[in-house]
């Protein structure tokens, strides 16, 4: 399974993962300690950091977007951290 699946894997199974550098916890994926997104699955939406802190994160940053395209959310880029949306709320599993 590559990186791209096992990201989509996380968003349809709501399972926390980590693979190396990149954690998927809840609702959010993180790279080293950097926010890479935050995803709300009800609405099939997402906020993706899309800033350039290294080649490792870059890559995460780039497998995360192509696996949500996959998934048919709609994105939204940021330039730098993401915060939370206002009144988004990560369901319990």
């Amino acid at each position: 399974m590559n990186k791209t699946e096992k990201i989509q894997h996380w968003l349809t199974g709501e399972r926390n993962a980590s693979y190396g550098a990149l954690h998927l916890i809840g609702c959010s994926a993180f790279t080293y300690n950097v926010t890479l997104c935050h995803v709300d699955r009800l609405n099939r939406t997402a906020v993706l950091n899309n800033r350039t802190y290294s080649t490792t994160s870059s890559g995460h940053r780039n497998r995360l977007l192509e696996a949500l395209e996959l998934e048919g959310y709609r994105v939204t880029l940021t330039d730098g951290q993401p915060a939370l949306p206002e009144g988004f709320e990560c369901p319990k599993g």
